[in-house]
Order: structure tokens, then sequence, then C-alpha cells
């Protein structure tokens, strides 16, 4: 669970991190907030685009869902303005369920 905290950004709004998972930015004209997520389904296409978008070579889409179904964990991050939602982070991480987990394809749009 994440705490709330305040944080001033260049665009000068306040950020606020809340029990809920979300990241919300409040300027006067545009509102826009970060989801954090380790429940939301994602899109192997969308996943593709974001890979794509750091310059990561593409693998073969059966293999990415093998490797996010037998993934301990998988966190992806959202940004969402007004209706509109777009997939900008993804890391997963395996684990042996006792001492030690990798983390694995940590992406984040450059955008």
């Amino acid at each position: 669970m994440f705490s709330t905290a305040n944080v001033n950004t260049n665009a000068r709004r306040n950020v606020v991190l809340n029990g809920t998972d979300t990241l919300s930015s409040f300027g006067n004209t545009n509102e826009q907030q970060i989801i954090f997520s380790t429940e939301r389904e994602v899109d192997l296409y969308d996943l593709e685009e974001l890979c794509d978008a750091v310059g990561w070579a593409r693998r073969p889409l059966r293999k990415v869902k093998t490797a996010i179904q037998n993934s301990f964990l998988v966190l992806s991050m959202w940004e969402q303005k007004g209706k509109k939602c777009r997939l900008i982070g993804f890391s997963r991480a395996t684990s042996d369920h006792a001492f030690n987990a990798t983390v694995w394809d940590v992406v984040v749009h450059p955008d």
C-alpha cells in the first residue's frame, strides 16, 4: 500500500500518491493520473508498443504471454488523461517463493 505524499513537479502542480495506487497531478488546465497496478491485465500489443518506444527488439508474443503468466509479480504503470489511458511502464519478477526474486523487463515510456 502506498502512503500519501505531496511533491512539486516542474509544471508547479501538486502530485499526490494516495492509498489506492494512483499518482495524480492536478493542474489548472489538464488533469493527469499515473496508475500503478499489480492486478490490471496488460494487453500484449500495448506492451509491444511500449517496448518499441524504447527500442527493444520484438519478441514473439506467445513467449511474452508465457513469461508474464509464469511471473511471480507483474507491475504495470498507466497514464490516464481524461478518458484516455495508455500503458507507460511495465516490469515483472520471478521468485523462488522463499528467499530470492529477480526483476525482469523494466521498461518506462521515454515521454
